[in-house]
């Protein structure tokens, strides 16, 4: 048996000729036009190995075709060079048999969703294959969550990244009892005020990846359901080597974004026995989103990504602008810290300057310097810097007294009916020296002014 086997470190682009005569964006053509598709898998039982293993052996019917592709090789000058092995063992493992993974996803729902993200991590990173978490490793990980505890999730991170950076020679067991030796006690990991730790996914024309937990900066939604951080994920969509999608001119690439991008955001996906639903668009320019496993609040009740989006405000005006509505949407989402509350006496309007569809005044509003004091001594307060607080430069332009702060309508971004009090949320502040980013016409005035002299 004539066999060509692909070691790959990252996955292979699969592409399938086109039958349905779409022409891709940007090619003119006449008449009828011949392209390819890409495609996540060859069929369906490929795709269910695909997210795990992603090497490939081809079996040659004519042990000829062997030659012929060591020419290929030699002339399109590939590297590295195909190199003989006169036996290679084959066996059928089955390590990603449904039977297996389905024993796996029994497994994970037993324990808490941030161990399970860490156990689903070995295996969708590959790391590890089914039969050593289930024969080698099961009942030492239980053994460990049972010792660690609250920090059990922090410990199995640790041996994730023990086993990317493990020798070649060193057993997973070997390496899980290394661990186990070098962490006799975890420490909670501390955060600065205003964060929290947020679980990564990147999602490939492949596989899943899962990342993290990391710290990071929260925003008023996740605050606001601050006892379920944990069922806010990042997810970004990503090509194989963890950079943007692209492929060749006459590459269709609308099937698959449709088929692969869009299953995932219009049905979600499962993850460490929760189910996570589409949230909101994070960065369009980077392809990240936030996803929302549905939770039940005390206050709230049933929680999902329907009701959070709704809860945000009355955005009834900006329904038939779907970019409009997604980033007035988003920008709940953005970085912020808190900061303190003023009550509904305490603010108040004024009319914009200008034309409506040219506002002078669009984004500038007024506040006092007692109001401002108080932003500004939570903020430092916050920072625990103190050589980072002597260099801030405290802001300087007010204009009314007392606590007070005006807005103009062309500020309401989220409208709110019957609220009593409101949090400031800070999502950059200019206390330090900033580079200037002069807009598209003051720039050409100075590039004209400049020409001029």
């Amino acid at each position: 048996m004539t066999v060509i086997i692909f070691d790959l470190f990252n996955p292979p682009s699969f592409e399938q000729e086109s039958y349905n005569n779409r022409v891709p964006e940007g090619v003119v053509c006449k008449g009828k036009h011949k392209t390819r598709d890409r495609i996540h898998a060859i069929d369906d039982l490929h795709a269910t190995i695909a997210p795990y293993a992603h090497h490939l052996r081809i079996l040659l019917v004519d042990p000829d075709d062997l030659v012929k592709f060591e020419k290929i090789c030699h002339t399109v000058q590939c590297e590295p060079r195909p190199l003989r092995v006169r036996n290679v063992d084959a066996n059928a493992m089955k390590f990603f048999s449904p039977r297996n993974l389905f024993h796996i996803q029994c497994w994970v729902k037993t324990m808490e969703w941030k161990d399970a993200f860490q156990i689903e991590a070995y295996l969708r990173c590959g790391l590890l294959n089914t039969y050593d978490l289930l024969v080698t490793l099961q009942k030492p990980i239980e053994e460990a969550i049972l010792y660690y505890g609250d920090e059990a999730s922090q410990f199995l991170r640790e041996f994730f990244m023990a086993l990317k950076d493990r020798k070649v020679d060193e057993e997973p067991s070997a390496c899980f009892a290394r661990m186990r030796s070098k962490f006799t006690t975890i420490k909670p990991t501390q955060l600065t005020p205003g964060h929290v730790f947020c679980h990564h996914v990147v999602i490939t024309p492949s596989r899943i990846f899962l990342e993290g937990p990391y710290p990071t900066q929260s925003n008023c939604v996740i605050r606001r359901y601050k006892n379920h951080a944990e069922r806010f994920i990042r997810v970004e969509f990503r090509d194989e080597d963890h950079l943007g999608y692209r492929w060749d001119s006459d590459v269709d690439g609308t099937w698959f974004l449709q088929q692969r991008v869009g299953e995932h955001l219009r049905h979600g996906f499962e993850l460490g026995g929760l189910s996570f639903e589409f949230l909101v668009t994070s960065g369009l320019r980077d392809h990240s989103f936030w996803f929302v496993a549905p939770f039940r609040d005390p206050v709230e009740g049933y929680v999902t990504a329907e009701k959070i989006r709704a809860s945000l405000g009355d955005f009834s005006k900006l329904l038939r602008t779907p970019s409009k509505y997604a980033a007035r949407i988003a920008q709940a989402f953005n970085a912020s810290d808190p900061s303190v509350k003023i009550q509904l006496d305490q603010w108040e309007e004024q009319d914009d300057i200008g034309p409506e569809d040219n506002l002078f005044t669009d984004g500038v509003g007024t506040i006092s310097p007692q109001l401002a004091d108080m932003i500004w001594e939570t903020k430092c307060r916050a920072s625990r810097n103190s050589r980072e607080n002597s260099l801030r430069v405290k802001p300087s332009p007010y204009q009314l007294g007392g606590i007070k702060m005006r807005l103009r309508p062309s500020q309401r971004k989220f409208p709110a009916h019957d609220v009593e009090e409101a949090v400031f949320e800070i999502t950059g502040s200019f206390d330090f020296l900033n580079p200037v980013h002069p807009n598209r016409f003051v720039a050409a005035a100075s590039y004209h002014s400049i020409r001029e002299r």
